[in-house]
């Protein structure tokens, strides 16, 4: 199980998390108090995706949508 922290470069969309055609499940959680979009597969846009808002928010998947690369914005 991989743990691990990111910081965000300004607007830019960030790789957060590498892809890996093995991994079954992926739990991303928000510790600090910014607003982050999250990018499936594809480059992360404010605005749109999936919206993590206050710290403790979470979003898990399963299958072929924990196996993609995961970007971010902040």
């Amino acid at each position: 199980m991989a743990q691990g922290t990111f910081a965000l470069a300004g607007t830019a969309s960030t790789l957060i998390i590498a892809a890996d055609e093995y991994r079954e499940q992926l739990t991303i959680q928000l510790t600090a108090g910014t607003a982050v979009h999250l990018g499936f597969g594809t480059a992360a846009v404010a605005a749109n995706g999936v919206k993590l808002v206050a710290a403790g928010d979470s979003v898990t998947v399963f299958g072929w949508l924990a196996r993609l690369a995961v970007y971010a914005v902040g």
